[in-house]
């Protein structure tokens, strides 16, 4: 097979050489070989062999294959070839009846105090801070400058100028803000804290202080008045148009949770009454991968992995234990959705991924540079996302209901 593979591929490329006095594919093979590359022949039949051989075993043997194979060449000369092809196969699953469970029947309902409360949403958005005269309450808005001493003595990071702190946030330190409530503009204020022990900066934690405050305005906030005049400022023809969108919107909202809430409800089930066999080396890159992401999400608010570890005083290893059964269970979750995408040919086609490129360029206001980086870059992971998406539809659509 190899002598075959390599006469096949020097013949291939005699075909394509380019010699001078001779026209394209009618060199002799006797000039053909001192200018071709022996390294070339070698690599040309290598691919050509390897892909035949594996097309081969995979429609003989019927397999399915869920990811690029990995080829891995130990040993290749001109007289011997020895190769291993390593391929991803679908899970070893042996899942629970997926159709037809049983669950009480669903209701959305949607109530006046509901739609109430989410228009006080989209008011509060819109609301302005107005100075006050009155007394500071919880709520408002103080515009401070402050400066902090411990031992009398100011600390690194304990100083501001008209600072803006919203009373009740509890955004600084515990008693900070309570001390602030009842004050009035231009009052002077000593305020007593003691820092926590686990405070994340070193210099203070555990420690008493005092910061010299003076208050410099109240701030309360102030919503516009729900009348048809906001309405149309909205967009809407009056106030009851408006009200009917937002009962719709909270509508459709409920019955996305109540979907979630099922997709969650079955998929822990069959999680757990499924026999589904998870690799030691599958965990380990499942928790490295849940580390990544709390080590970007805290990044954000300028913690490390290390001091957040410390803070919770915790070492890595302890701290990947914790998370084994996280990540366990996303694993599994993930396995449960390939085995049913495979059983009911669950796929996503080419028009399906380039509308929902579409949807995302829409809602992201991408370009068409970043779109086509989307499509270049991040196709297989965009079609894996559709396609958990139609099997949650499949299962929602599949389930039987108590009436």
């Amino acid at each position: 097979e190899w002598t075959k593979a390599k006469d096949e591929a020097f013949a291939k490329i005699v075909k394509k050489a380019k010699v001078d006095g001779f026209r394209q594919g009618h060199v002799p093979a006797s000039i053909a070989k001192a200018r071709i590359n022996p390294a070339e022949v070698l690599h040309e039949a290598l691919f050509t062999l390897v892909n035949k051989e594996y097309s081969n075993v995979i429609n003989e043997e019927k397999l399915t294959v869920i990811a690029e194979p990995k080829l891995n060449v130990t040993k290749v000369s001109p007289d011997e070839l020895e190769c291993t092809v390593t391929v991803a196969l679908p899970p070893v699953v042996t899942l629970g009846e997926y159709k037809g469970i049983k669950v009480a029947k669903e209701t959305v309902e949607v109530t006046d105090e509901d739609i109430k409360n989410e228009i006080n949403k989209e008011l509060n958005n819109h609301a302005t801070l107005m100075v006050k005269e009155e007394a500071a309450e919880n709520g408002d808005t103080v515009i401070i400058d402050f400066k902090g001493y411990i031992d009398d003595v100011p600390f690194d990071g304990g100083e501001a100028k008209a600072y803006e702190l919203k009373l009740g946030s509890n955004s600084f330190v515990p008693g900070f803000e309570d001390q602030l409530v009842g004050k009035s503009a231009n009052d002077l204020i000593d305020v007593k804290v003691t820092f926590p022990k686990d405070y994340h900066s070193e210099n203070v934690k555990g420690k008493d202080a005092i910061f010299k405050c003076k208050i410099n305005e109240i701030k309360r906030k102030v919503s516009p008045t729900l009348d048809d005049n906001l309405a149309v400022r909205e967009g809407f023809n009056n106030l009851e148009e408006m009200r009917k969108f937002y009962a719709n919107t909270l509508k459709n909202r409920y019955r996305m949770e109540m979907i979630n809430s099922y997709i969650t409800k079955i998929c822990n089930y069959l999680a757990d009454n499924s026999e589904l066999n998870i690799s030691s080396n599958d965990l380990e890159n499942r928790i490295n991968e849940i580390i990544k992401f709390y080590e970007q999400s805290i990044a954000q608010y300028g913690v490390t992995l290390d001091s957040y570890l410390s803070m919770s005083n915790m070492t890595l290893d302890k701290f990947k234990e914790s998370l084994k059964d996280e990540a366990e269970k996303s694993l599994k979750i993930d396995m449960i959705y390939e085995y049913i995408a495979i059983q009911e040919n669950i796929t996503i086609n080419d028009n399906e991924l380039e509308n929902y490129l579409v949807n995302i360029k829409k809602y992201y206001n991408f370009n068409d540079e970043q779109i086509a980086q989307l499509r270049n870059e991040k196709k297989d992971e965009l079609k894996k996302e559709l396609v958990r998406e139609k099997v949650s539809q499949f299962l929602f659509l599949k389930r039987t209901i108590n009436v």
